[in-house]
């Protein structure tokens, strides 16, 4: 209750667990593995990690009067064996970009494998802290790739004021 707009749950007895449904002020009509259940008690003592899917229909053609259905299916076979997902989990969604992780080699010491650096980004800082004196400078050490003949430098930040800075320049 609470998770499907319209959706009702009444208990008609304190003592015994006798639930009505409603979606939409229309009794609901419940179906468990595609059987048509008459008694939502039942339903009740499912435990949730055995439920694979509970799909709403508003209008079904298989309920009294073409009313409001509520189809539950329970996992099957080696679902049951599974473990439920916590809510702390990571989930991965399709179409966000993954979180890249920008190398900056060492070449104070020669590398033990002769490879080309065609890097992208040179260097990448995301916490640098400037001084509020006007004339401060800040110094950044990075070594170049085999590539790059000029550099574009973005600095992007936050005042204390809440305001937002973009420098970009190129440099040869």
């Amino acid at each position: 209750m609470g998770r499907v707009p319209s959706l009702v749950i009444q208990r008609n007895n304190q003592f015994f667990d006798d639930y009505q449904l409603y979606l939409r002020q229309q009794p609901v009509q419940l179906f468990l593995d595609e059987m048509q259940m008459q008694d939502a008690n039942f339903i009740s003592t499912i435990p949730p990690n055995q439920i694979a899917l509970i799909k709403i229909y508003p209008q079904f053609i298989g309920a009294r009067g073409n009313g409001a259905a509520i189809a539950i299916y329970t996992k099957r076979g080696e679902d049951l064996n599974e473990d439920m997902e916590a809510s702390g989990d990571i989930v991965d969604y399709d179409g966000y970009s993954i979180i890249k992780e920008f190398y900056s080699p060492d070449y104070s010491t020669p590398p033990d494998v002769d490879y080309r650096d065609n890097r992208l980004t040179l260097n990448w800082q995301p916490e640098v802290v400037v001084s509020a004196d006007k004339n401060a400078s800040i110094s950044i050490q990075f070594y170049n790739t085999d590539r790059t003949k000029k550099f574009k430098v973005i600095a992007e930040g936050i005042t204390k004021e809440g305001k937002l800075l973009l420098i970009e320049q190129t440099l040869e």
